[in-house]
């Protein structure tokens, strides 16, 4: 996972790649991704090092995983207090 953030976030339009671990279950972890476009998210699926990661994912296998991965597009963004504009 450090190996794949790394890369990821030197790519063009990556905006912001993170990581988490669940705090409640042990063994789950979130991916937060932020991209400037479709574009530069579909160039990031076709990296070597996106490669590398879905290689190393089957080889340590996730026990599950929520099925269907799930894409959220978020509109506007506003700081916390505030609604969007």
């Amino acid at each position: 996972m450090t190996t794949a953030a790394a890369a990821t976030t030197q790519e063009a339009g990556c905006q912001a790649y993170r990581f988490s671990a669940d705090l409640s279950e042990r063994g789950i972890f979130y991916i937060f991704e932020l991209w400037e476009s479709d574009d530069a998210l579909k160039s990031h699926f076709k990296s070597p090092h996106m490669a590398a990661f879905q290689a190393a994912l089957k080889e340590c296998g996730p026990k599950r995983s929520s099925e269907p991965l799930m894409r959220y597009d978020i509109s506007e963004a506003a700081p916390l207090g505030r609604p969007p504009k």
